[in-house]
């Protein structure tokens, strides 16, 4: 049964996916005490990368706030796995990202901001 944070997801068109696997040698979530901590997610359906290249460049910066938001499901997706719910989850303290970007690209906090916003 999903929590009520899924289904507010839900109704936004959001589905937390299974949380996806370490694609290098790394710990993807960590749970000490009451905090989780989790790596840096890719925007990862399943096992396929969905978008690549540098912002500016090769992606439009609205393609680039989707892949925030993808990483933003996929760290949520890790919490999940961790905790066995996201309902047990009280704040987000920190979104941290980077944005791979061409040269003169300057938007980069509206990109990470597709995340930030997720987790509100």
């Amino acid at each position: 049964m999903t929590g009520s944070v899924e289904q507010r997801l839900k109704t936004q068109g959001f589905d937390i996916p299974a949380a996806p696997d370490a694609v290098g040698c790394y710990v993807p979530v960590l749970r000490t005490g009451n905090l989780v901590l989790t790596s840096g997610q890719l925007p990862f359906i399943g096992t396929e990368l969905m978008f690549r290249g540098k912002v500016g460049q090769d992606l439009q910066e609205d393609d680039a706030v989707q892949a925030a938001k993808l990483c933003g499901l996929n760290a949520l997706a890790q919490i999940k796995a961790c905790l066995g719910s996201l309902d047990r989850v009280i704040r987000i303290v920190r979104v941290e990202g980077y944005v791979q970007s061409a040269d003169g690209f300057a938007s980069q906090s509206r990109v990470i901001n597709g995340a930030s916003e997720l987790m509100v």
